[in-house]
């Protein structure tokens, strides 16, 4: 019993902990570099992502978050700090869209019914995008992801 409220704190002080070394480092930038345009891009990005997150700090907080979405971002959490950053894209891509058939082009074409037609229903979608909440704290994860893919200078870019 004790596993899975263990893992809603090791997310969400992970992305706490993220979230403030992301603003540390904006802070820390010298002036002209903060009044650039790419400076204040950098800026509200990082505010956005902060304002984004706040939806998932509340659902670990009451302790009610989707168990697969909890279970995926638990690895996320386990691949960044070992510096596996491509295995954790992985896991966000698999949550963010899923594995499910996607149709391409056009679908009905003819008169016959085609054999992998029946895979590709709107059953099958990952609907975890289709929620604007969801979505969104997803997109700031993974902007937080490539802050600490670019911070750490230790793993190749490939890992």
């Amino acid at each position: 019993e004790d596993g899975p409220i263990s893992n809603y704190d090791v997310v969400r002080k992970f992305l706490k902990e993220g979230l403030a070394q992301w603003e540390e480092d904006l802070n820390a930038r010298p002036d002209h570099v903060k009044a650039s345009v790419q400076g204040r891009r950098d800026t509200r990005t990082q505010k956005q992502s902060k304002d984004y997150l706040r939806p998932l700090f509340k659902l670990c907080k009451q302790r009610c978050l989707n168990e697969g979405i909890l279970t995926n971002l638990t690895k996320i959490v386990k691949y960044v700090k070992e510096g596996e950053f491509v295995k954790a894209h992985d896991v966000y891509m698999l949550t963010a869209i899923g594995n499910a058939p996607w149709p391409i082009g056009l679908t009905m074409v003819g008169i016959h019914e085609r054999s992998g037609r029946e895979k590709i229903e709107s059953r099958n979608v990952a609907h975890i995008m289709n929620n604007e909440a969801q979505r969104k704290y997803l997109v700031s994860i993974k902007r937080l992801l490539t802050y600490m893919q670019e911070k750490r200078t230790d793993v190749p870019p490939s890992k």
